[in-house]
């Protein structure tokens, strides 16, 4: 069982709530506020299981990669613990967890989720052939946003692609901080990452990618009517610009990781501003 818990991060919940924070983002907006514990609680367990289920995929495919990563070669599958079979059988029957779920919300989120589901797959496999594999990520990561104005409305409407968007920018500038933590590993054994693409201009790409994302969140605010608290705080918000440049600046795998964990206070952050503001 323990293995199995590591297989999913159980015990590194940063990423649950990575790609929570987007969907509750856009839960709170779609709703105008109205969103309801039933659905937040839909929400939060199928994010669970699909990160879940997405951990699992990864390993499956880069069981043979992990093993020559410091980080990764002590995981279940790339050590062993696990067999390929098995961790398939588990894939599946998390992606079976996730569509009862998803069906639950209704067919249109059904739908959509689908799309989120080919994403998950697909991603694992883009660093291999694609140079901006946390191009795919993004958009996976994001999918939670258009899902939930789709629970709403039917459709996705312009301010909830707009959202997508902006979301998008914060994942590809926080999971480059991550890549940055493997990259040495990663030119080793011939895999791809935005760490690699951007080189030695890494850093300044990240900022650049954070400065769209606040910028995308006041405009967004715009969109939606929120509050001039909202845009206090997404003001405040822009202070953790420092941070992650005072952590960039030491250039080392400690520091990257350490700005790339931020993120997950960061995202909590922006859902509390748009708690109050809405």
């Amino acid at each position: 069982m323990n293995d199995y818990l590591q297989l999913i991060r159980f015990d590194k919940p940063i990423g649950t709530f990575l790609l929570l924070w987007p969907a509750y983002w856009a839960l709170w907006l779609a709703s105008n506020g109205a969103v309801q514990m039933y659905e937040l609680s839909l929400f939060f367990l199928g994010t669970f299981i699909m990160r879940s289920a997405g951990c699992v995929i990864n390993d499956f495919f880069d069981r043979k990669i992990d093993i020559h990563i410091e980080r990764t070669k002590f995981r279940p599958l790339a050590s062993g613990r696990i067999v390929p079979s098995r961790a398939l059988i588990f894939f599946l029957f998390l992606m079976l967890i996730a569509a009862i779920i998803a069906a639950m919300l209704g067919i249109a989120v059904f739908r959509f989720a689908l799309i989120g589901a080919c994403l998950t797959i697909i991603y694992p496999l883009c660093k291999r052939f694609l140079r901006a594999p946390q191009a795919v990520l993004g958009l996976a990561f994001a999918w939670g946003v258009p899902m939930a104005y789709v629970f709403y409305h039917g459709f996705v409407p312009f301010e909830g692609w707009v959202l997508y968007l902006v979301t998008f920018f914060w994942i590809v500038a926080y999971d480059t901080a991550y890549a940055l933590v493997d990259i040495e590993d990663d030119l080793k054994v011939g895999v791809n990452s935005t760490a690699i693409l951007f080189g030695k201009y890494a850093n300044i790409t990240m900022m650049a990618l954070m400065v769209l994302f606040l910028l995308g969140l006041s405009y967004v605010g715009y969109l939606n009517e929120l509050e001039h608290i909202y845009y206090a705080l997404i003001a405040i918000a822009s202070i953790f610009l420092i941070y992650l440049q005072n952590q960039f600046a030491q250039k080392k795998r400690s520091a990257y990781f350490k700005s790339f964990k931020a993120h997950g206070y960061y995202g909590a952050f922006i859902l509390f501003s748009i708690i109050l503001a809405i």
